[in-house]
């Protein structure tokens, strides 16, 4: 559930689940229906829950940050966590979710598995005999990996751009 709670100045208020309105017109009138005695009501945002903090604002919320509100509320609760790691690698809360789709390689205990699991899907090592495998440094070409061409954040594996 994607909450906010809704406020105005005279304290009426109360929690809206945002993943339950369709669109932001919808939201705004729930929104002006916990105050219908207010001709033009001043809302406030006063708490919210399960969406990234970087896009909360007491005093608004409005219709782009609405819709990437929903879009967070469609992906399951790994993808969200995710989610918000990426926004940490990037150092940006503005990033797309399409970005992050491109990006997202899935979730791993290191870089080293990653790695072993790349060489795998690759066949990196297929025309190596067996004997010899073993002598492939997979430390070092996971170091390498993580240097240049992804970034591993809380567990979760992204592609570089």
């Amino acid at each position: 559930m994607i909450t906010v709670i809704i406020t105005t100045c005279d304290k009426t208020g109360m929690w809206v689940d945002l993943s339950l309105c369709a669109d932001y017109d919808e939201f705004m009138q729930v929104c002006r229906q916990i105050v219908f005695d207010e001709e033009d009501p001043d809302f406030m945002f006063q708490d919210m829950q399960n969406w990234p903090d970087s896009w909360y604002d007491e005093s608004s919320l409005d219709e782009d940050t609405f819709e990437r509100i929903q879009e967070f509320a469609e992906l399951d609760d790994d993808e969200r966590e995710a989610f918000e790691a990426f926004m940490d690698v990037r150092c940006d809360s503005d990033v797309t979710f399409e970005e992050f789709r491109e990006a997202y390689c899935g979730k791993w205990n290191s870089e080293e598995e990653y790695a072993e699991q790349l060489v795998d899907e690759l066949g990196i090592l297929d025309e190596v005999p067996e004997h010899l495998r073993r002598f492939f440094d997979m430390e070092a070409y996971a170091e390498e990996l993580f240097r240049y061409d992804y970034d591993y954040q809380d567990g979760f594996v992204y592609r570089v751009s």
